[in-house]
């Protein structure tokens, strides 16, 4: 069996003096960083798009709101036919006299 302390069998030297301390940020270096503009220390390249996440539970039904609905209504009393009404303004003919005088926007007659 070997003894744990001989694997490590090293000398240990003199510890070595400090190393020199590295360049602060200016506050105007944190902002750029802060705002995005990474511009002293370069931006990475555009990671890939991740995976699509698992879709979310169903919410909870809303509960059902105030529908006042009316009452139907009485149905009115038929009106007059076209055809009675140019009677009634003092036109004479039947029915088929009655839609000759009928014509589009055109002025055109549209009967078949």
């Amino acid at each position: 069996m070997t003894d744990f302390d001989s694997l490590f069998d090293i000398d240990v030297g003199i510890k070595g003096d400090r190393g020199f301390k590295g360049d602060t940020p200016t506050p105007e270096d944190m902002m750029e960083v802060f705002i995005g503009g990474l511009k002293k220390w370069g931006k990475g390249d555009k990671g890939n798009r991740g995976f699509k996440g698992d879709k979310g539970d169903e919410g909870d039904r809303g509960e059902k709101g105030d529908s006042i609905m009316g009452l139907k209504g009485v149905d009115g009393v038929d009106g007059l036919s076209i055809y009675q009404i140019w009677l009634d303004e003092g036109n004479d003919g039947d029915e088929e006299e009655f839609l000759k005088t009928l014509k589009g926007k055109d002025g055109q007659h549209h009967l078949h």
